[in-house]
């Protein structure tokens, strides 16, 4: 899910990102040896599968979001054990920023131990962090007049807290329900950036929404370079019934409108393009601190390119404000140094959890 160096290829990673890739792959299976070792050993305890489970809880490239498995497993065998629970919600809540699942497991945990004190601190946690989540969606229904019109100076809490606005999306009279904004984007009115981000959010909700999938999108670039641009733009159009706002199949339809000498097609799908990047570019400040929000892993590469930098191909991820994040490294040619920028890929996250 989130290692993109798997799925990418080696156009967007050089040899580092395969190095990254082995010394990931050497700490799993030693890990999984451990595993395999004290299973022989002691195949009816619950202890190994609890302990594997907070290894691969820990673990910062993609398998860790394989950790629930073995945390149920050991409950299978020990279903009353506090400190399990305790360790499987902070994985839930903390890890897979699944805020309401961990309180489910919290609460089960309780119903055996009613007296723990982890416990009950973990479940006032999860409680304020669910009421601090509704009140943001509140927050959304309280401007009557025009529920669309949200400042531009939002805290990064808010930009961040995927959980709450999937919920603004899906509410009826938000205003920002996906098909009217979506409408509103193809018939080129004005967004504000907000309104975009929103829109991108509500995508990830649809069936459509898959944030590695490329094969389709690679395909019309094949076909634009051979030069069969009617075909290529015939395929365009109708992906972007499903994927109406991927940057690189709008930059395709581009591409290819240029080339049969279309300058007006050309700029509208140029401008859906920006249009996007824009709305990226508000959700942060490619920092730690502030990561922008992406909603594909190779977008990360356009979009670092749309701000005049150049990937290296040294590529990570690991915790950020904000969740999960991927670590970037560009070349700035005006500084004439390399820099990281930093991507929040909670939303990919969420909807590969969901899959």
């Amino acid at each position: 899910m989130l290692i993109a160096g798997l799925i990418l290829g080696n156009f967007y990673h050089g040899t580092a990102q395969v190095d990254n890739y082995a010394k990931n792959k050497k700490i799993s299976e030693d890990a999984a040896a451990t595993y395999n070792k004290e299973l022989k050993k002691d195949p009816e305890s619950a202890l190994p599968h609890w302990r594997y489970a907070n290894i691969v809880a820990e673990f910062t490239f993609n398998e860790y979001k394989d950790a629930w498995k073995y945390y149920l497993k050991a409950l299978d065998i020990d279903s009353t054990n506090a400190d399990i629970y305790y360790d499987f919600s902070n994985y839930l809540a903390d890890r897979l920023s699944e805020i309401e699942d961990a309180k489910a497991v919290c609460e089960k945990g309780l119903s055996f131990a009613p007296d723990n004190q982890k416990l009950k601190s973990n479940l006032k946690r999860f409680d304020e962090l669910i009421e601090k989540n509704n009140e943001m969606v509140r927050l959304y229904s309280f401007n009557k007049t025009d529920k669309r019109s949200i400042p531009h100076n939002i805290e990064y809490s808010v930009i961040a807290n995927i959980d709450s606005l999937n919920k603004v999306v899906q509410m009826t009279d938000s205003g920002f329900k996906y098909e009217m904004l979506l409408a509103d984007f193809n018939n080129e009115k004005s967004l504000t950036d907000y309104q975009v981000y929103l829109l991108l959010i509500g995508y990830t909700q649809t069936d459509n929404y898959n944030p590695y999938n490329y094969n389709a999108i690679d395909t019309i670039y094949s076909l634009a370079i051979e030069g069969q641009i009617d075909e290529a733009i015939k395929n365009g159009e109708e992906l972007l019934k499903s994927n109406p706002l991927n940057p690189s199949l709008n930059r395709e339809l581009m591409y290819c409108y240029r080339k049969k000498g279309d300058e007006n097609k050309a700029e509208y799908y140029h401008r859906r393009m920006l249009t996007v990047f824009s709305a990226m570019l508000y959700t942060g400040q490619g920092t730690c601190e502030k990561p922008y929000v992406t909603f594909w892993v190779r977008e990360e590469y356009n979009f670092a390119r749309h701000l005049g930098l150049t990937p290296t191909g040294q590529y990570s991820t690991g915790m950020c404000t904000g969740g999960m994040a991927d670590k970037l490294e560009t070349y700035n040619p005006m500084t004439e140094e390399n820099e990281f920028i930093y991507f929040n890929i909670m939303p990919i996250v969420k909807k590969t959890m969901q899959k």
